[in-house]
């Protein structure tokens, strides 16, 4: 940081960045970004505010006319050096902007509720699908219920045993497996 604070522009001119840390690093040392208005600059610079976001127009070799690109940061840098007290005051609202937005503390609260707002979700999931946590009525009702299901499937089962001749009248379908599979 020491540094970035002696700056007093910083130029970032990559096109089709992601996020990028050094737009922010330059911020948090009150230092306002010129960049590129494309990915990550777009999310952490405000145009005006806090830097100078300029379109990107690719430079071609051997073009006569100068590239929109190369023309805006120059007007760009020109604007903040011809004016420190605006420049001073753009380089303080990128540092109040990288503490409110992207500080650590920021960072820690949003983690939190997103946390908080995973496990509302998961909660609110649970109790809408899942059924593994049932009520002790429902649990004796369903267990009751299955004790019926499988009493009448012996009943039946030994019924048709009987009408076929399977199995003879004075023994019972449990009595008669439990002499052969021992």
């Amino acid at each position: 940081q020491n540094v970035l604070s002696v700056a007093c522009v910083w130029c970032y001119t990559p096109h089709r960045e992601h996020f990028g840390i050094v737009p922010l690093e330059s911020m948090d040392a009150a230092v306002p970004v010129v960049a590129i208005r494309s990915g990550g600059p777009m999310e952490t610079i405000v145009d005006g505010v806090t830097g100078i976001l300029v379109d990107y127009e690719p430079i071609i070799v051997g073009q006569e006319k100068q590239s929109a690109t190369v023309c805006g940061f120059a007007d760009a840098i020109a604007k903040l050096i011809s004016h420190p007290e605006q420049t001073a005051e753009m380089g303080q609202r990128g540092k109040e902007r990288v503490h409110e937005i992207f500080g650590m503390e920021t960072f820690r609260k949003q983690w939190w509720e997103l946390l908080e707002e995973a496990q509302s979700r998961g909660r609110k999931r649970h109790d809408r699908i899942c059924s593994s946590y049932p009520s002790l009525e429902s649990s004796i009702a369903r267990s009751l219920r299955e004790m019926l299901i499988v009493f009448l499937l012996v009943v039946a089962l030994t019924w048709t045993l009987r009408t076929c001749g399977m199995l003879e009248d004075d023994t019972g379908l449990i009595g008669t497996l439990k002499v052969h599979y021992r």
